[in-house]
């Protein structure tokens, strides 16, 4: 059997980085930059960790009267694990983190009923980068995974599908789970969450069809009554794009949120596709979404918001029937429930369209986790935390050790467990959130982009104490361009005014920061590998520089001696 347990990251922990960037950013007193920790943009106006929630919308008949429980137990070792995406759900499409309060009824309620992180964002505004970090704990550098990109075949000017797979060795959620004796299902709208990036491992049963939110409901409640009925414990992954560009609510909900004065090019296109299946409807509105985009302006800004507003509203009323039928089914009170979004969505707020870019609108997510029986249930906290965090997350509060398990490889966690904030045995302190964006990338580091040369872009945001920094590498295909921001979130949250120049003392310690992240990235790349064991001394000089714990280290060096005394080698159980 295959020991696992050559580098294991402890859940909580994090890697050097989650634990010397604060120093770093505070050394010269985070005082000064006019952000102190407790400034966190706070669209709620309340404490930073709190026992209630006062966002509730009454939607209790749609949620079948789900019950809450003010406390309860800080693990749940018999517990299943379901994880619902709902696919570029920006934060402020929410009622009950800043959003319209008739947008979201069912959500709402569902927030009341859960422990809410209202500042979560994620670790790449795309599907693919960042529902892998949700599905590995790791940053998009380190797992490979990409969207879908295209290259032109130079003979023919044909394009060709280019995939950034999974690199070898990395577990993903599925394969943790599955290794522990769950079942695994995935329940997906496919597109960039596919098998050829490695999002299938794992699953015992793993759909890909672009059905939209009512199809894949459907195959929820055909297979929620056998998850229901089996013995062991289960993990469901249920993800839709109903929410996703290009934006084709039905109809009826369509009416109430896009502007009824739009008479744009769009209108006529959207009009005409009435009776279509979802796919249909996405194949031409998507077509011509993409011919016409440049000319789009103001106008087309605030009729496709208007059309994201109603797909948010379709797709919450469509939430009711699924949180209805785990309900039946008994699963609701003896599940975590794990519901968040991958990325948000823009608007032209920043000249742009989609999820190109790294502001707030893009990277700020829900990201919601009811307990069984609704424990702790109407928490909601205000400290920054990442996407990256759900695994350690889960595995805690479900009592799952992956270095105990038949895995591919060693699990590396990069976020940290919220688990022991979320049923409030401690507070989160401000901690760095880092978000990347690679496009045009034909791999990681200095490997040639899909033009054929060693230009891509490469964006990073880092994001601590109410400030957020923007580093920009690579753009506009230039090698010797760079572009640098930064943010006060506190005084203007919409990010208009690119403070760097003005604030050289608090702008110097997020360059330190971001250099400190490149050469850790570079470090366990070089020294870990994909599939790496650690020799003695590599071992001893992760410990020096604070990648492990002195007791992880000790452990493992004890048994290190126990095999080397029975004449077993890493790689025998």
């Amino acid at each position: 059997m295959r020991r696992t347990s050559g580098f294991v990251t402890g859940r909580g922990r994090g890697f050097l980085l989650a634990s010397l960037l604060p120093v770093l950013l505070c050394g010269g007193g985070c005082g000064d930059s006019g952000a102190g920790a407790a400034d966190v943009p706070n669209p709620g106006g309340v404490a930073a960790d709190r026992p209630g929630g006062s966002h509730a919308a009454g939607a209790m008949g749609a949620m079948g009267g789900m019950g809450r429980a003010p406390g309860g137990p800080a693990t749940f070792p018999h517990a299943n694990l379901i994880l619902i995406s709902l696919d570029t759900l920006r934060a402020d499409g929410v009622g009950a983190l800043g959003g319209p309060g008739h947008i979201s009824p069912v959500l709402d309620q569902f927030a009341a009923e859960s422990v809410v992180f209202t500042q979560a964002r994620t670790a790449a505004p795309h599907t693919a980068p960042s529902h892998m970090s949700i599905f590995t704990g790791t940053f998009p550098s380190w797992h490979g995974v990409q969207n879908v990109q295209f290259g032109t075949d130079e003979r023919t000017g044909d394009k060709y599908p280019i995939i950034h797979p999974l690199r070898e060795g990395v577990p993903t959620m599925a394969e943790i789970f599955a290794a522990a004796g769950f079942t695994t299902v995935g329940l997906t709208d496919g597109g960039n969450v596919n098998e050829a990036h490695g999002f299938a491992r794992g699953f015992g049963e793993y759909t890909k069809d672009l059905t939209g939110v009512e199809a894949q409901i459907a195959d929820a409640a055909a297979r929620i009554p056998d998850l229901a009925a089996q013995d062991n414990r289960f993990f469901l992954f249920w993800h839709t794009y109903e929410i996703h560009a290009p934006y084709v609510p039905p109809s009826r909900f369509r009416d109430n949120w896009a502007p009824a004065s739009y008479d744009g090019p769009l209108k006529g296109v959207i009009e005409g596709l009435d009776g279509l299946s979802f796919a249909e409807k996405w194949g031409r509105m998507k077509t011509e979404f993409w011919a016409n985009r440049a000319r789009f302006s103001w106008p087309e800004a605030a009729y496709l918001h208007g059309l994201y507003k109603a797909g948010i509203r379709s797709t919450d009323e469509q939430l009711a029937e699924l949180f209805a039928l785990l309900k039946r089914n008994g699963l609701l009170d003896t599940s975590v429930v794990v519901l968040l979004s991958d990325h948000g969505e823009e608007f032209f707020e920043h000249g742009k369209w989609q999820h190109e870019q790294l502001f707030e609108e893009c990277l700020r997510v829900p990201l919601m986790v009811r307990l069984p029986g609704g424990a702790h249930g109407g928490r909601r906290i205000d400290v920054p935390v990442s996407l990256l965090d759900v695994l350690p997350t889960v595995l805690d509060l479900l009592e799952v050790d992956p270095s105990s398990l038949d895995l591919p490889g060693p699990v590396q966690l990069q976020g940290q467990s919220l688990a022991k904030a979320a049923v409030g045995e401690e507070t989160l302190r401000p901690r760095p959130i880092i978000s990347e964006l690679r496009q045009d990338v034909g791999g990681l580091g200095d490997k040639p982009g899909l033009g054929g040369g060693p230009n891509y872009d490469w964006m990073i945001a880092i994001h601590f104490n109410g400030m957020k920094f923007v580093h920009d590498q690579y753009r506009g295909r230039d090698a010797e361009h760079r572009d640098r921001a930064l943010f006060d979130l506190g005084g203007d949250p919409t990010e208009r005014t690119n403070v760097y120049a003005k604030r050289p003392d608090l702008a110097t310690r997020f360059v330190e920061q971001l250099e400190l992240f490149l050469a850790t990235l570079q470090f366990v790349d070089g020294v870990v590998g994909a599939n790496a064991t650690l020799t003695d001394e590599q071992l001893e000089e992760m410990l020096q520089l604070g990648y492990i714990s002195a007791a992880d280290f000790e452990a493992e060096m004890r048994a290190r001696r126990a095999a080397r005394k029975l004449g077993l080698d890493q790689d025998d159980g």
